[in-house]
C-alpha cells in the first residue's frame, strides 16, 4: 500500500494490505533529505530508517513496514549501498530493486544476490531489527534470526557515520557473543 505513512497505515492495514510505506519517496543518497520545486520531497537512506525504527512493533509475517525501494546500484558508494542493503534486511523490509537490471554491475548485483543477507530478511519469524544500542555515534541493531535448521541465531550489524572508521571482529556462529569493536582516537 502506498500512501506515504500520512495516515499511519501500519496501525489499520494490516487486514487490507501485506505491506505500506512509512514515508516520503526515497532518494538515491545516503543522508539527506531533497524537497523538490514541484513540492514532493524525497528522503535519504537513514532518513528511511529513522521513521521505521520505531514501527517495528508493526511489522511480521504477513504485515511489513516498507521504507520505499532499494537504490542500490544507483549511484552512492559501494559501502553506502552495503549498508543501505544491510539494514533493509535488518528492518524485515520488502526488498524491492529500484535499479536498471540491465546494466548493473558485477558488485550491484554481489550486494543484492548476498544469501545470508537475504535470508536475514526473510526469515520465518519476520520480526524488524532494533537498534540496540548507541556508542560514540555508532549504532548496534539486533535481530533474533531463524535459519531454517531452526537453530536460533542473532544478528549484529554496526552502522556508523561516514566520517568514524570501524574495526569489528564477529563470529558467524554466535554473533552477539564474540563481538568486538575498536574506535580510532579522533
Amino acid at each position: 500500500m502506498c500512501e506515504w505513512g500520512s495516515n499511519k497505515p501500519w496501525l489499520w492495514a494490516s487486514d487490507i494490505g501485506h505491506s505500506w510505506r512509512i514515508g516520503p519517496d526515497i532518494g538515491c543518497n545516503f543522508d539527506s533529505t531533497r524537497v523538490h520545486p514541484q513540492g514532493f520531497t524525497d528522503i535519504g537512506v537513514m532518513q528511511c530508517i529513522r521513521l521505521n525504527e520505531p514501527l517495528r512493533k508493526y511489522a511480521g509475517p504477513g504485515h511489513w513496514n516498507d521504507p520505499d525501494m532499494l537504490e542500490v546500484g544507483n549511484g552512492m558508494t559501494v559501502n553506502e549501498d552495503r549498508a543501505h542493503f544491510s539494514m533493509w534486511c535488518m528492518m524485515a523490509s520488502p526488498l524491492i530493486l529500484g535499479n536498471d537490471l540491465r546494466s548493473m554491475i558485477p558488485q550491484t548485483k554481489a550486494i543484492l544476490m548476498n544469501a545470508e543477507m537475504i535470508a536475514v530478511d526473510q526469515d520465518a519469524m519476520g520480526v524488524q531489527g532494533m537498534r540496540y544500542k548507541t556508542d560514540q555515534g555508532l549504532e548496534f541493531w539486533f535481530k533474533p534470526h531463524f535459519l531454517e535448521s531452526c537453530i536460533a541465531h542473532r544478528v549484529l550489524i554496526t552502522l556508523s557515520f561516514p566520517t568514524r572508521f570501524l574495526k569489528l571482529a564477529m563470529s558467524l556462529s554466535n554473533a552477539l557473543s564474540s563481538v568486538s569493536y575498536s574506535l580510532p582516537n579522533p
